[in-house]
């Protein structure tokens, strides 16, 4: 329910910027899970509440390509990558070998890693973090996970939070939902 408060931010866009304080506390009324429900099938909000699915758009991708693999007898290996924070293995490796996917170093400018992740047969893996969406301004950084309680960007003392789930959508919103939270509560 932060689509307003995402785009008021702009982050990554042409009006990027720190909003005006009193409009974004006049959007955060309209924030929560609260704010929505689920009526004889269909979605329900508030006029003034709006979605965002960046926190699980990805997920959701990998779940629709998982689907589509599953009806192609054809395939029986895959490594599907939906921009860069969203992985999926579908099948076996060709060799038999077990998928090892590397984790990115959110410190590292160069593209190094922390290390990898050995993954099974259906697995997916969902980074979120705060090192590649961004902007600076008067010294600070922001960047674009926000903490539905402040409508600023969250303050975990995160850079980065990967899961492996069994699907693209749990992995995918429990990566931000930890982030968010910090390392304890996540």
């Amino acid at each position: 329910t932060l689509g307003e408060v995402i785009r008021l931010w702009d982050i990554g866009g042409e009006q990027q910027g720190i909003p005006d304080e009193a409009e974004l506390k006049a959007l955060l009324e309209n924030v929560g899970w609260q704010k929505i429900s689920l009526s004889h099938g269909e979605l329900v909000f508030l006029e003034e509440t709006s979605l965002d699915l960046g926190a699980v758009g990805k997920g959701i991708g990998c779940d629709a390509v998982s689907a589509y693999l599953k009806e192609k007898p054809q395939v029986t290996g895959a490594l599907i990558n939906l921009g860069g924070s969203s992985v999926m293995t579908y099948g076996e490796k060709p060799d038999g070998s077990e998928w090892n996917i590397a984790v990115v170093d959110p410190k590292d400018s160069k593209g190094e890693y922390l290390g990898t992740v050995i993954m099974k047969e259906g697995e997916f893996l969902s980074t979120s973090g705060d090192y590649k969406k961004f902007f600076e301004e008067n010294g600070v950084r922001y960047h674009h996970i926000f903490d539905p309680s402040t409508g600023y960007p969250a303050k975990s003392g995160l850079s980065a939070v990967t899961v492996i789930g069994k699907n693209g959508l749990e992995a995918d919103g429990l990566s931000t939902a930890c982030f968010v939270l910090g390392i304890e509560k996540g």
